[in-house]
């Protein structure tokens, strides 16, 4: 005679356990925490801290989880990671780091249906405006802030250097477009070079002889550290200015004084909170990093059930939306626009200045 009671219970408990993990919102975080690229996935725990603190100390209409895994930027480990995260954990949203990731995972989530955020990404393809987004400044908007900071420098004569990766030759290609468009700048030598090369001190000689008055080096680690201390062995001595790629230096000294133009690290109340959580300062992709992590919990917080395709929708329309690195709003292509700006290495650290104050 016990049984069906038993057996009522057992459901009753089956069915609360259902309605409480169905309250429950997972996003999945991929990022390079270990290899040669974790001084960038690194800081971007801070995000997440911060983003966890938040949760704790808020009410919010439904439940926040958030599960990290580690992909080094090898894509084998990219792939491993969204599997788990998609088909183990059933996350309900994903943020990833960086164009391989991004364009690898994007047909993933695109078929499962959840809203995907890639950041530190210029390549517009791994968006879609449905599913996928990408919370990163259009290639046109940094080369505009680019060219706008040599003008202001007085650059003439330009040597290039740069990896043959598409992220950088699309923003590359925009670049050397804008300068023939909008000022009287001349090429005076142009070099590409593979990735995984470190020797460039032959290059770096051949580009001394061109006599420019600026050299822009265009590539992510080891490759930018190795190009920036090879330049002073050559003695190549002329001023230097990039986008994002002092980013990914291990050793900033090594561009020391040297100005570049990269996404905005965050808002003043961004970083205090930041800095109160954590005890630590906003850096490359922080701010960006949180601000997918909290779009996703705004998207979901518009309704009162979980609804994949709400969330997407409610993401792509947002329009001069005040977020942690300012004011954003989403393109019909799935592109969300922020703020560019620009900084300069000052005793080994990024310090953002404005335009003004350049010389």
């Amino acid at each position: 005679m016990k049984t069906p009671f038993v057996f009522f219970c057992a459901l009753f408990l089956c069915l609360a356990l259902f309605a409480a993990d169905s309250n429950v919102v997972k996003i999945g975080v991929i990022l390079p925490l270990s290899g040669s690229n974790s001084q960038v996935g690194e800081p971007q725990l801070r995000a997440v801290k911060l983003f966890d603190k938040e949760l704790q100390t808020n009410h919010y209409k439904h439940t926040y989880k958030v599960i990290v895994e580690d992909d080094q930027f090898i894509p084998r480990m990219t792939m491993e990671a969204a599997n788990k995260l998609l088909y183990f954990d059933k996350v309900d949203a994903m943020v990833l780091h960086g164009i391989a990731p991004g364009n690898a995972v994007a047909p993933k989530t695109k078929v499962a249906g959840i809203p995907m955020l890639c950041i530190n990404a210029s390549y517009p393809k791994i968006a879609d405006g449905k599913t996928n987004f990408l919370h990163w400044p259009p290639v046109e908007e940094e080369a505009t802030r680019l060219v706008d900071l040599m003008k202001k420098l007085g650059c003439k004569r330009i040597a290039i250097l740069s990896d043959i990766h598409p992220g950088i030759q699309s923003v590359l290609a925009e670049i050397e477009k804008q300068m023939k468009e909008r000022g009287d700048f001349e090429i005076v030598a142009d070099y590409k070079t593979n990735p995984g090369e470190l020797d460039f001190r032959t290059v770096m000689g051949m580009i001394r002889e061109k006599k420019p008055d600026t050299l822009l080096p265009f590539a992510i680690s080891p490759e930018i550290d190795r190009m920036m201390q090879q330049r002073k062995q050559a003695g190549l001595d002329c001023r230097v200015v990039t986008f994002e790629c002092f980013n990914f230096m291990a050793e900033k000294i090594n561009a020391e004084g040297c100005y570049y133009v990269s996404p905005s690290i965050g808002t003043t109340d961004f970083q205090a909170r930041l800095k109160a959580a954590t005890g630590q300062e906003s850096e490359y992709c922080v701010a960006h990093e949180y601000d997918a992590m909290n779009l996703v919990r705004m998207a979901y917080e518009q309704q009162d059930k979980i609804d994949h395709a709400k969330a997407c929708a409610w993401i792509a329309g947002l329009k001069d939306y005040p977020s942690a690195v300012g004011n954003i709003t989403t393109d019909e292509h799935g592109v969300i626009h922020s703020p560019v700006k620009i900084f300069q290495i000052q005793k080994g650290k990024a310090v953002e200045v404005k335009l003004d104050d350049v010389k």
